[in-house]
């Protein structure tokens, strides 16, 4: 086997294991959170606690083309979660799958591009930098959908770069143009890049078969987010969430989407030159890049991506689409300064310089990406490794394997209906109901024991952990504030009425009572209060570093049975 083939294999296996490694132990506290709950079951419903509005919430009945997209993202990494879901089942290991492998695609994609643009060592550089660099690596094991781009934007160059000598190329290019539409509208920076490509340099590509039968299958591929458009124009008067802010539009049916904020051009400048999404030590190999002659399409890339995140007005997980052009340039740079000093007597301190970036770009993705303990976090070494770009370890992982396991405990089938004001979801939930009992048809019927958790906790680890099991599973789960107004009259009849037996809540903790929009609110703090004076904690969950974060109290509605 040649040389550069057992570097390429190494550098592979080095990025499974920064990716894979204890991939479902940071928590789901983001957008993510949003995404694999809509994926389990492929439903594009915001849940009870959100103020979106969504297709189900629309029509009495399902239309055919609901499924076609989503309303705030094209579909292809719903289905690939979706898929991912059903092969290792519904946990966090199998939300973040689909995310973990594209990130090794996206390893291997920036070897093929690096090795096309220039040479086999400028691919293996690409692959080694992007393989251990912390912003590849967290968008690898975060379930965002920009994560996908990477591999995609860099194999739509890729193959548009081999088809001026190939045109059989722009069949996968089109193919890969196509997937990027399906992931997210951000990819459509890239397009006029290739428009114009055409245009001055390739018209004679107009002229060929394959050529067009690529624009075919691009457009067979992006039909369904078309056609889904159409529809919902038809229908509710507007575009899907995405376009319409594109297009500055605010129609009623998204006036609750509440991740929209003002836009912050300087934002992108700030993180980039404050080294947050990208490493100075990278940052500077790039600007050397820059001065080694790189391809016009590569600046002209670079350039778009700023534009379209200069227009939105953010960095954060969006930026994932300047990766490909960074690490190229970065590749570049480190390329330039290997040959310039090769053949002298700063070979060694070359040498040894390669060695330290790879040292500190490991030790970054090492603490903020697989370190719940952050040992130097206080040291001034500590600080220079942290990036806002980290994982979390608030303990809300360690809360959804305690909820696990107090169902496989409590594992009766549950027969209630939660959405009974959306008749599209009640609908489901009545047939996954028939479907459970199918399938387990001596399994007992009727859950007994109701879960009340605490809404001060983080909006989206409440909406992965608890509403994907009020809608999926029909499970009977109360927020606090619910079981309050449930028990005002001083009884707990209406539980007792419904065939509960008893309780238990989950109080979140300091650290963890951080849904900033009911922290205060009186009557829950006034019930917590009286909670942990009446009864004492049963267990207790801690977080990875140790820490408790929440108390559990089991409250019986009969105490005389229960003796």
């Amino acid at each position: 086997m040649k040389l550069e083939n057992r570097i390429l294999i190494g550098i592979l296996i080095f990025a499974t294991v920064l990716r894979f490694w204890n991939l479902p132990g940071p928590d789901i506290v983001a957008d993510d959170a949003t995404y694999s709950y809509r994926s389990v079951g492929y439903v594009d419903f915001m849940a009870a606690t959100n103020l979106q509005s969504t297709p189900p919430s629309w029509f009495e009945r399902e239309h055919w083309w609901q499924k076609l997209s989503f309303h705030d993202a094209p579909p292809l990494v719903f289905i690939a979660q979706n898929i991912s879901f059903k092969i290792f089942g519904v946990n966090q290991f199998g939300a973040r799958v689909p995310f973990a492998l594209m990130g090794l695609l996206a390893v291997y994609s920036l070897y093929l591009l690096g090795r096309q643009v220039k040479s086999e060592r400028l691919g293996l550089i690409a692959a080694g930098l992007i393989a251990i660099s912390n912003y590849p690596v967290w968008l690898s094991r975060i379930g965002f959908l920009d994560g996908f781009l990477i591999p995609i934007i860099a194999l739509s160059i890729y193959f548009f770069l081999r088809a001026k000598d190939a045109h059989r190329n722009y069949v996968w290019w089109a193919v890969m143009c196509g997937l990027g539409m399906l992931t997210k509208y951000t990819f459509l920076f890239i397009l006029p890049l290739f428009f114009f490509w055409l245009l001055l340099y390739r018209r004679e590509s107009l002229r060929t078969r394959q050529f067009w039968l690529g624009i075919c299958l691009f457009l067979v591929l992006i039909s369904p987010i078309v056609t889904y458009n159409v529809k919902m124009y038809q229908t509710r008067g507007h575009f899907d969430a995405a376009i319409s802010t594109m297009l500055g539009h605010k129609p009623a049916d998204f006036a609750g989407l509440t991740r929209e904020k003002e836009f912050e051009p300087s934002r992108v400048g700030q993180e980039l030159i404050t080294g947050k999404a990208f490493s100075y030590p990278l940052l500077i190999l790039a600007l050397i890049g820059l001065t080694s002659s790189p391809p016009g399409w590569l600046v002209v890339g670079l350039l778009l991506a700023l534009l379209e995140l200069i227009t939105i007005g953010a960095v954060g997980w969006i930026g994932a689409i300047l990766v490909p052009f960074i690490i190229i340039l970065t590749s570049l740079g480190a390329e330039k300064v290997w040959l310039k000093f090769n053949l002298t007597k700063y070979k060694k301190l070359i040498l040894a310089g390669a060695g330290l970036l790879i040292l500190f770009e490991l030790s970054v993705t090492i603490q903020n990406q697989l370190a719940p303990r952050k040992a130097t976090s206080e040291s001034l070494v500590g600080k220079i490794l942290e990036t806002d770009y980290s994982a979390s370890w608030q303990g809300y992982s360690e809360l959804e394997t305690w909820v696990a396991n107090f169902y496989k405990t409590n594992n009766a089938i549950s027969n209630t209906v939660t959405y009974t004001d959306v008749k599209q979801l009640a609908d489901k939930q009545k047939e996954s109901f028939l479907r459970e009992i199918s399938a387990n048809p001596y399994s007992k019927i009727g859950q007994e024991h109701l879960l009340v958790f605490d809404e001060r906790m983080d909006w989206f680890a409440s909406f992965w952990i608890i509403e994907r099991r009020r809608f999926y599973k029909r499970t009977p789960i109360h927020m606090i504030s619910e079981f309050i107004d449930k028990t005002k009259d001083g009884s707990f009849s209406f539980y007792k009425d419904l065939g509960f037996v008893d309780a238990t809540f989950i109080i979140a903790r300091d650290q963890t009572d951080n849904n900033k929009q009911i922290k205060e609110r009186e009557n829950i703090l006034i019930f917590t209060e009286l909670l942990k004076k009446t009864v004492a904690p049963i267990d207790q969950i801690k977080n990875a570093k140790g820490n408790t974060v929440f108390d559990i109290y089991y409250f019986p509605f009969d105490p005389a049975k229960n003796n």
